[in-house]
């Protein structure tokens, strides 16, 4: 039951950042366009009746921003606000109301052994506790999801910086359009960043709560790797059939 309202609370303050966020960036993209319908070079042509009537190179609709603001690479600060803010939500809060009574009553169930996870499914099936071995399954699941942007977030950002995001060949394997050596290098800060939420949750942040209260999972670590992994092998395929990759 408190994990149920954990996760709706944190649903909600991650809806209620997105909102924000967004309505900021249409609110940027709106006084992008008014300086851009400004500072439009001007033009003239002769009309029928030898009238010079001045006129721009290039038309805004001053009241709708440009619907490139929601694609990469101009949206990319964007999709990097949202994907912290809601990592950082969903790995470390919320945070004990009352943090004596919630450390006192913690009943600590750490895994430090590699692949426990999968052994306390199998676990759970095997003694017909179906239902709880589905979530917890789940869980696994998202561990995974929740770093999956940040394989493809740190190689697009790569690509936009280097002038290199471009659409592949259908045919192109992924191991030739995005080095071995790079995605190792976004694999070792995925795993990198994970040890620093694992530590943060067993420090109980930093000290701010006076125990851990989170369940620490080496496990976690592993599928957060295997997220990023994943997320910087579909790049490539994601840049060819997305439509808000480009524009």
């Amino acid at each position: 039951m408190y994990a149920a309202i954990s996760w709706a609370w944190d649903l909600g303050l991650y809806a209620s950042v997105c909102v924000l966020a967004c309505g900021l960036w249409w609110v940027i993209g709106r006084c992008q366009d008014r300086v851009r319908a400004r500072g439009a070079i001007p033009v003239t042509r002769e009309s029928s009746e030898t009238r010079e009537i001045p006129e721009t190179c290039e038309s805004h609709r001053i009241g709708v921003p440009a619907v490139s603001m929601w694609r990469l690479p101009r949206a990319l600060p964007l999709a990097w606000i949202l994907y912290l803010a809601g990592l950082a939500i969903f790995t470390l809060l919320p945070l004990p109301a009352d943090p004596a009574a919630a450390c006192a009553a913690i009943i600590h169930r750490d895994n430090y052994a590699p692949f426990g996870s999968l052994l306390a499914v199998a676990n759970q099936l095997h003694a017909g506790e179906t239902l709880r071995a589905a979530l917890y399954a789940l869980s696994i699941l998202l561990n995974i999801v929740l770093f999956v942007p940040l394989g493809f977030l740190a190689e697009a950002t790569w690509r936009i910086r280097r002038e290199l995001i471009s659409v592949p060949p259908p045919s192109g394997r992924f191991v030739r359009v995005v080095p071995v050596r790079r995605v190792l290098v976004w694999v070792a800060i995925g795993c990198a960043l994970s040890c620093l939420i694992e530590l943060t949750q067993y420090t109980g942040l930093f000290g701010v709560v006076s125990c851990t209260y989170r369940v620490v999972d080496i496990d976690d670590v592993i599928t957060n790797t295997l997220g990023t992994y994943l997320g910087v092998r579909l790049l490539p395929g994601l840049v060819r059939r997305s439509r808000f990759v480009r524009g």
